[in-house]
């Protein structure tokens, strides 16, 4: 991948990454897993798209999740 196709894809809104995201994902040819933990997962991505979808939730940008984390490492830090 060239620099300039991620620059480009990291460049689009939220929602337009979050569905470039999704149908990258669908084009990868299927891969059997046998284990539980991806089946729960593609459920749980399913779930949460279906629930993005309907307005039932919103897309969070990934700065602002970094450092709400970051907050929250550096508290668990302090003695």
């Amino acid at each position: 991948m060239t620099v300039t196709v991620l620059d480009a894809a990291l460049a689009l809104p939220s929602n337009e990454r979050a569905e470039l995201a999704e149908r990258l994902w669908e084009s990868l040819p299927e891969v059997k897993l046998d284990t539980k933990f991806a089946e729960e997962l593609a459920g749980e991505i399913a779930s949460r798209r279906d629930r993005y979808r309907r307005g039932e939730s919103r897309l969070h940008e990934w700065s602002d999740v970094r450092s709400e984390l970051d907050a929250i490492i550096d508290r668990a830090d302090r003695p």
